[in-house]
């Protein structure tokens, strides 16, 4: 995943994961949710999303970018968001 997010580091500032894989309750084929901060608008959003898809991840990721985050999933994120990119892991 890290080869095909290190495109758009220009654009992410970090990638956090969160869901029931960041908790540790997932269950085979439960899918990955993935943070995204930085300048992403949606064009950008849909692109990154794709080279996820068509990466070397055998299990589908959904991507959220943080400014859409509601109250709610704000408050998901707070407790559960476990960073796992940054833009200078993405820069290698």
């Amino acid at each position: 995943m890290l080869a095909a997010l290190a495109p758009f580091a220009t654009v992410i500032e970090r990638v956090e994961l969160f869901g029931s894989r960041a908790r540790g309750d997932h269950r085979p084929g439960s899918d990955v949710d993935l943070l995204l901060t930085g300048a992403i608008d949606l064009p950008m959003l849909m692109r990154i999303a794709a080279a996820i898809d068509d990466s070397d991840l055998s299990i589908h990721a959904d991507v959220t970018r943080a400014e859409d985050a509601g109250p709610e999933l704000a408050a998901v994120l707070a407790r559960e968001a476990r960073p796992l990119f940054s833009r200078a892991d993405l820069l290698g």
